[in-house]
């Protein structure tokens, strides 16, 4: 039985970590961006470049497009820290911001008491996974709960089963914790760099080697005192270790991916798929962002036309094929991105939870060669983010689809022409062999297979 006219249409969020990325976010799809100001993100304040200038130009560049913005301020603050989360907080009340996300009890009172109006959302990291916490946070004034991350969608609906007027946030892509949603001592312990005030070293993510007391390499002999050993950081101290595999990369969690489950992430009653990822590149947001917004927008007007089938006719088959062979080509899309590798995490069950243990990353064989900033008669303004040739066959990425292209000219700033452009940041004029208008921020990208 279709069931498709109770689904409310599910929102994408995607992260930023600055202006450019949330721009790109919202250009591509996204119906709301969460970012926020350094000190209060749980991300390295390296790649958390907001201020409250910049936050207030996303803000104003969201709203004008229909999208939304939340704060992130979901840290775990301590004592010394309370005065300036105070002082932050008068601050943003300036701001017309869509919600604050936190995790913290504190923090959620500093939040009503001085931004009394704003929506109020519960982080993952309070690591809230049954319908009880989720009443209880409604009770103390939360309107949305970012689930956990360990649940499966079964025990999500059941959740929203009993939660019908709480909104429900939950991860459908991006990277997961070797340790419960963020609760690590890691990072804290080699370097004193503490997770939970957004300085995470991700130890997780390191190469460990295997080794016995006496040092030897020669893991194809049976190890009875088993050690490991971490190679950047600390390379002559040992640490015990029950695991058995060979491989080197022993913590490292594969991502969560939901485009192929997509029916049943929406079935189960969540409001908000969220993206993972404010420290990642514009690539990365472009790609992954619009993946999901064709997605989404498909599996809608999928549930449309079957719901019109006595009436137009259709045949459903053939409208499920047609969205499974769009998925399919998302997916390829999808492992264009620099990733740890896919699985589902725990949304199907725990036996989807896996690890990667032969390398840190899976890099596509693709360059990401620059960003389009505008366009003047048939030239197109690209920022270089990696070299590229006259000559070159290239992809344009664009919100609305990929066009196949060939560099016919390069223009340098002088007005010159030139053969290469070299230079990242620099920005270069060039002539495509297509007539399409590109938008603004489409991505310019080149396979190197």
């Amino acid at each position: 039985m279709n069931n498709s006219k109770k689904l409310k249409k599910i929102e994408l969020l995607a992260p930023a970590g600055d202006l450019e990325r949330l721009k790109t976010a919202i250009v591509f799809g996204a119906d709301a961006v969460y970012c926020g100001l350094p000190s209060w993100s749980l991300r390295n304040a390296r790649e958390i470049t907001f201020t409250l200038k910049t936050l207030k130009e996303g803000i104003k560049f969201a709203h004008e497009r229909g999208a939304k913005l939340y704060i992130t301020f979901n840290v775990f603050a301590h004592e010394a820290q309370l005065k300036k989360a105070e002082e932050d907080l008068k601050k943003m009340k300036d701001l017309d911001i869509d919600g604050i996300i936190v995790s913290d009890l504190g923090m959620l009172a500093l939040v009503k008491k001085h931004l009394p109006k704003v929506s109020i959302h519960i982080s993952t990291q309070a690591n809230t996974v049954n319908s009880e916490a989720v009443q209880s946070w409604n009770k103390l004034g939360a309107d949305r709960i970012v689930l956990a991350r360990e649940l499966t969608l079964k025990e999500i609906a059941e959740i929203k089963k009993k939660n019908p007027k709480v909104e429900l946030e939950v991860f459908g892509h991006g990277a997961m914790c070797i340790a419960y949603s963020g609760r690590c001592l890691l990072s804290k312990y080699f370097t004193n760099r503490e997770a939970n005030l957004g300085d995470c070293a991700q130890s997780c993510r390191w190469r460990y080697k295997l080794k016995v007391k006496s040092e030897k390499l020669n893991v194809e002999e049976p190890l009875r005192d088993k050690f490991y050993i971490e190679e950047e950081t600390r390379p002559g101290e040992l640490l015990g270790i029950e695991e058995d595999e060979k491989g080197t990369y022993i913590m490292n969690s594969k991502e969560i991916c939901s485009i192929d489950i997509l029916d049943k992430f929406i079935e189960s009653g969540i409001d908000s798929l969220k993206i993972e990822g404010r420290a990642k590149t514009v690539y990365y947001l472009a790609t992954i962002v619009r993946a999901y917004r064709k997605a989404i927008d498909a599996y809608y007007e999928k549930e449309r036309k079957i719901r019109n089938l006595k009436i137009k006719k259709l045949d459903k088959k053939k409208i499920e094929k047609d969205f499974s062979v769009l998925i399919s080509e998302l997916e390829k899309e999808l492992s264009l991105v620099q990733n740890r590798g896919y699985s589902h995490g725990f949304l199907t069950g725990r036996h989807d939870y896996e690890q990667e243990y032969d390398i840190a990353a899976f890099k596509p064989a693709i360059a990401f060669l620059g960003v389009v900033c505008g366009s003047k008669k048939d030239l197109v303004e690209i920022e270089v983010k990696n070299k590229f040739k006259t000559g070159d066959k290239v992809e344009l990425v664009t919100p609305n689809g990929i066009l196949k292209t060939k560099i016919l000219e390069i223009i340098d700033k002088k007005g010159a022409k030139a053969e290469e452009a070299l230079t990242p940041q620099e920005r270069f004029l060039i002539k495509f062999d297509i007539r399409n208008k590109v938008p603004e921020r489409s991505i310019l990208r080149k396979k190197l297979k």
